[in-house]
């Protein structure tokens, strides 16, 4: 038994709910459950109550076991204050608020219905990835998209978290964010740490100071990496060396140590160096990048920004400094653009539409989403082989927060398509 599973039990009304009386023997009648509150604080808001003969209108809080209360400090938190009613699967002591008040208390311990909780424990227990994957064929599409349009906000809701923490951290230069983002982006799954670093120990003035000159803005972004420290053979790295080092004099900087960027067992196009070198090309020839994005109007008016820049003549035979390889194009794939719109670009404008009451831009985030292809990783083979087919980004995205947030943390009661089950038990 857990707190997720209760709270379901108490939103969905599965328990018997007649002749209920408090730890205090007061009888209570539900006139309404509540409102879900994901966030902290109690679980439920705006419930209503009778307890005797009066009606009470407040927060409601659910546990396990009563003690749960004191062991997660409620009885020292003000915000707990205001709970008329503590709904808990066994009363194994009385609690108290701030204040001394003694908080009633009903236990559902032998009310709720016998199949829920049978139904609860078979996806609890399931050793599939999926724990609802055999009876993912009887839920209706409805209630499947349903479950993709929650989790897709959510995990745009998650990104844009980490965006604010930006804005917080500038002052809301908008500009740096985005910089600061594109930034995180260009390191892909494996060096989005040691990118978002780089952006943010290298003075922003500095970035835009630099725009004009690529060669200038590949030397601060190639030396501040630690990529410039050691000794090169070929004359192109040895010239952007002694121009960091004229930089880092100049503007006392303290550059990163290659050792924080992740390297091995990579293909050459995802090297960090040339990442780097395909973002000192994009920085250079889209000056007004901040405005640019905020006037797009669809999926491939903002790939055209990214697209066709190929950054200096070099890395079209090299994969790192001093390491030739046959020629090739070095400029940013499509795949790649696709990826930096899905995780960068779409968040940072659905936030910056919610900050700024811009609901065409909040939608026009949704609506890249809509339009890029499905991403094709292992999540979404994975889904794909369950029956269910991510027909575009917004989809995979979706998907890949399902998984992540639900399926694998066994959190079915939080999912749509887990209630549906339970509901129908």
């Amino acid at each position: 038994m857990n707190e997720d599973f209760i709270q379901f039990v108490w939103q969905f009304m599965r328990f018997d709910a007649s002749d209920i009386k408090t730890d205090d023997g007061e009888p209570v009648g539900i006139l309404n459950q509540g409102i879900l509150n994901t966030d902290s604080g109690p679980d439920f808001s705006s419930g209503r109550v009778f307890i005797g003969d009066i009606e009470w209108v407040g927060n409601i809080e659910i546990h396990t076991i009563a003690s749960d209360w004191n062991a997660h400090g409620h009885q020292h938190d003000s915000a707990y204050n205001n709970v008329i009613l503590h709904v808990v699967y066994e009363n194994d002591q009385s609690i108290f608020d701030e204040s001394g008040r003694k908080v009633p208390t009903i236990e559902l311990k032998n009310r709720i219905d016998p199949q829920s909780i049978h139904a609860w424990e078979k996806l609890c227990r399931s050793k599939h990835q999926v724990a609802c994957q055999n009876e993912l064929v009887t839920i209706e599409d409805i209630v499947v998209q349903q479950t993709l349009n929650r989790n897709l906000i959510q995990r745009l809701e998650r990104k844009t978290a980490e965006i604010e923490q930006v804005c917080v951290q500038s002052n809301n230069n908008w500009e740096y964010v985005l910089y600061n983002i594109l930034c995180r982006g260009f390191g892909f799954r494996v060096n989005g740490l040691p990118f978002s670093i780089l952006s943010s120990t290298l003075p922003f003035r500095l970035v835009e100071s630099t725009r004009h000159n690529q060669f200038q803005l590949e030397a601060l972004l190639f030396g501040q990496a630690g990529f410039l420290e050691e000794e090169f053979e070929d004359d192109y790295p040895d010239m952007l060396k002694k121009e960091f080092q004229h930089l880092k004099n100049k503007h006392q900087l303290q550059p990163l140590s290659k050792s924080v960027w992740k390297m091995s067992r990579m293909r050459p196009n995802n090297f960090p160096v040339l990442r780097i070198a395909q973002l000192a090309a994009i920085l250079c020839r889209v000056p007004k990048l901040f405005r640019q994005v905020l006037e797009c109007k669809d999926y491939d008016e903002l790939k055209s920004i990214f697209n066709d820049h190929p950054p200096h003549a070099y890395w079209q035979n090299h994969s790192s400094f001093d390491k030739g390889i046959p020629s090739r194009s070095a400029t940013i794939g499509v795949s790649s653009i696709d990826t930096l719109i899905i995780n960068s670009i779409a968040p940072f404008v659905f936030h910056y539409g919610r900050v700024h009451t811009r609901e065409d831009l909040s939608e026009l985030a949704l609506k890249l989403l809509y339009e890029i292809p499905p991403e094709k990783n292992g999540i979404i083979r994975s889904w794909r082989e369950l029956g269910i087919h991510a027909r575009n980004a917004a989809d995979s995205q979706a998907l890949i927060q399902l998984k992540n947030e639900n399926c694998s943390r066994k959190k079915c009661v939080s999912c749509a398509i887990g209630t549906k089950l339970l509901m129908a038990s």
